[in-house]
């Protein structure tokens, strides 16, 4: 199914953006990067387009290898134990605020351009939160939803992403994919979801990352 996400729908949470920058919630910043953080926020929402498709799938352990989107790793096995299907997810926020982010750069306006490409980072999370939303609330209440999971993280690699776009047609929303396996637009995400049984408590991805330098994996 493909859809678009309202903006008023998503907002952008200033507290992610200074995380993507490398500010801690209880650094202060200068008034002049304050103001260009609130400008480039703006910004960010008035040039974000967001859509989403996704589509089903049964969940049958013994068949996973043989899945249209192959699933493997001990995290997702784990995620997925006491699901039935699964959903699988594109959701983009649009190639508007790249563009812009470039025109930035050409212009020497790097400390912009730094801004906006971590708020579209963060507009891109909030589309798929929104995305997850409204599956949660109005298309699958019979069932309890895992937390998200892209590939990259932990040993699921990005050698999955073709298979996303082949299956779900995310090209129907502009999405596509380099030769290193990176989204294009960048500000793209792609993931699976489980549906399952009973509820289970969502866990955080940190864990599972492969930045282990990141200060906010070490702070827990």
């Amino acid at each position: 199914m493909v859809g678009y996400i309202a903006k008023s729908c998503i907002t952008v949470d200033k507290g992610e953006v200074l995380r993507y920058l490398g500010h801690k919630q209880n650094n202060s910043i200068s008034p002049e990067l304050n103001g260009i953080i609130d400008e480039m926020c703006d910004l960010g929402i008035k040039l974000a387009e967001p859509q989403y498709v996704y589509d089903v799938y049964p969940l049958k352990k013994e068949e996973k290898t043989k899945k249209v989107i192959p699933l493997y790793g001990n995290k997702i096995d784990h995620l997925l134990r006491n699901c039935t299907d699964i959903i699988a997810m594109a959701v983009t926020i649009g190639p508007a605020l790249e563009n812009e982010v470039t025109r930035l750069f050409e212009k020497k306006e790097y400390t912009r351009g730094i801004v906006l490409d971590a708020v579209g980072t963060q507009l891109s999370e909030a589309s798929a939160d929104a995305l997850e939303d409204i599956l949660e609330e109005g298309l699958y209440g019979q069932y309890f939803l895992t937390g998200r999971y892209s590939p990259g993280y932990g040993d699921w690699g990005l050698d999955v992403q073709p298979y996303f776009l082949k299956a779900l047609s995310a090209d129907d929303i502009g999405i596509t994919i380099s030769e290193a396996n990176i989204l294009l637009p960048r500000k793209s995400i792609t993931a699976i979801i489980g549906l399952a049984v009973e509820k289970q408590e969502k866990e955080g991805i940190c864990p599972d990352c492969s930045f282990h330098i990141c200060s906010y994996r070490k702070e827990g």
